[in-house]
């Protein structure tokens, strides 16, 4: 007669199989482009609790048997990996219509991409115990790592795979603590398999910001023309570059930050102050995601030649909640309960997360020491103004003190300026163009481009034969175009007169 412990064993041991079976979409509601091959379902990384974290796989379209494996890990924190599938670099993105349109600049032409959604509690990943809603920043990375681990039992073709983990905004924080656990262990094939990391708008913790917060930020505004030359010299005539924390540096800043108007995120509109400033006459002044944001079509322009429409609920940000929430759609995904938050949302409100606070820095100077020759890229979109800002970013960065090999240059697609791009011994630093938070969503060709260059070769300098050939070739018809002197010229001539 059997134990009543083994049959628990056993009881357990059936749901983990059942849990971590491969799913295969067969038929996805609206798509009718280039054939994909995809799975989603949940993962369960422990079965005495029941936590489960939803994923979808969409393979490579160029060589799945042997292009790299991305996992992606959304921000937030407490936010759906399913929004870089669907609004930024998925195979598709939903439409008006209801139904998904085909991305050619999807980066599965040149990776499988696995996205999931993380920590438990967001979209439809799910605990059977309450208190796995109650996370950090240390549970999450081990959560993730365990994830990975039963993913690649599941599907062992990606075993000994070029891996990478790739994330943007909060996954500043999620990708480099679930590299260090990674890179923790040299015995594991997960650690031979991995090859570096991609993160883009991402939040950093470090120990310059402590001090230099309020004076990145306050330069930022002023730069960028949303505060005054007035506040601008009292902040400096006050020192708040190093007495921030006093009553009148405090008091310029609020003023300051005060006069650029209504500061709102879309997303954030479901909070009742938000709601108010998006009920008003006026729409917000400004989105801390991106600078030129448009509150209306939700694009990176600010076009007033196209009138503003008076319908504004057609967003992708809506568009794509609505699609997930589908009950034949959620049928194809192969979900099979209710998402905690009761239905689908892009970022969940079940989920209490305790941030740590603490530097990334040190995980940084570490991951060369672990594992030499481990790839890095940072990158950020240029229109990022408040959330988290270049020039966050790079103060942060400049604490690793490491070597430059290749000075800020631009890096070009098709011929055109992409950005800026800096080589380091132990890693690459990029903005991108025109792109706010997030990168991809803004610009997706160049995120596209940059990601298949770091993926390929490390270097985002290293122009593809192919479009160097077109880039030469519209270079040369743009200088045989007919030119005429343009109001600029004329006053840059003058000023040189002068100056002679």
């Amino acid at each position: 007669m059997f134990s009543r412990s083994l049959i628990v064993f056993i009881a357990l041991a059936l749901v983990f199989v059942h849990s971590c079976r491969a799913a295969p979409i067969v038929n996805l509601p609206g798509y009718s482009g280039p054939e994909l091959s995809m799975d989603s379902g949940y993962i369960t990384i422990d079965v005495s609790t029941g936590k489960s974290l939803f994923y979808w796989l969409v393979e490579s379209q160029n060589s799945p048997s042997t292009d790299p494996l991305i996992l992606w890990l959304q921000g937030g924190p407490g936010c759906s990996g399913l929004i870089g599938l669907l609004r930024e670099h998925g195979p598709f993105y939903p439409d008006a219509s209801g139904g998904l349109t085909y991305n050619p600049l999807s980066w599965t032409k040149i990776a499988n991409m696995l996205y999931i959604e993380a920590p438990c509690g967001v979209g439809f990943s799910y605990s059977n115990t309450t208190s796995d809603y109650t996370t950090d920043d240390n549970t999450t990375s081990l959560d993730n790592y365990n994830f990975i681990q039963k993913f690649l039992d599941t599907f062992p073709q990606y075993q000994g795979r070029d891996f990478w983990v790739s994330g943007e905004s909060y996954g500043g924080v999620y990708v480099p603590t679930l590299t260090e656990r990674i890179l923790g262990d040299p015995t594991t094939s997960l650690f031979q398999q991995f090859k570096g990391i991609m993160v883009g708008n991402p939040v950093f913790n470090c120990d310059s910001l402590n001090t230099l917060y309020y004076d990145t930020y306050f330069n930022l505004l002023y730069w960028h023309g949303l505060v005054s030359y007035s506040d601008y010299s009292a902040w400096k005539a006050n020192n708040c570059r190093t007495e921030w924390a006093s009553s009148d540096c405090q008091n310029i800043f609020n003023d300051a930050y005060n006069a650029v108007g209504v500061i709102a995120q879309p997303l954030l509109s479901k909070n009742q102050d938000q709601m108010a400033v998006l009920d008003s006459t006026n729409l917000p002044s400004l989105d801390p995601d991106n600078l030129m944001y448009d509150f209306c079509t939700g694009n990176g322009t600010l076009d007033f030649s196209i009138q503003t429409s008076a319908n504004c609920t057609l967003t992708l940000n809506f568009l794509t909640t609505q699609y997930l929430n589908r009950p034949d759609v959620q049928q194809a995904l192969h979900v099979t309960r209710p998402p905690p938050v009761g239905v689908w949302a892009p970022c969940s409100n079940v989920t209490n997360y305790s941030w740590s606070g603490q530097s990334t820095i040190p995980l940084y100077e570490q991951f060369w020491v672990q594992k030499p020759g481990f790839h890095i890229l940072v990158y950020s979109g240029d229109l990022d103004i408040l959330t988290c800002p270049f020039g966050e970013t790079q103060l942060c960065l400049s604490e690793l003190n490491r070597t430059v090999v290749a000075k800020w240059q631009p890096w070009f697609v098709n011929g055109a300026t992409a950005g800026y791009v800096e080589q380091y011994d132990t890693y690459t630093y990029a903005t991108v163009k025109g792109a706010g938070h997030e990168a991809p969503q803004f610009q997706p060709l160049i995120a596209f481009n940059m990601v298949s260059r770091f993926l390929t070769n490390q270097n985002l300098l290293d122009v593809p034969a192919e479009e160097a050939g077109n880039a030469a070739v519209a270079a040369k018809e743009l200088r045989m175009r007919p030119t005429s002197l343009s109001q600029g010229d004329m006053l840059r001539m003058l000023r040189n007169r002068i100056d002679a």
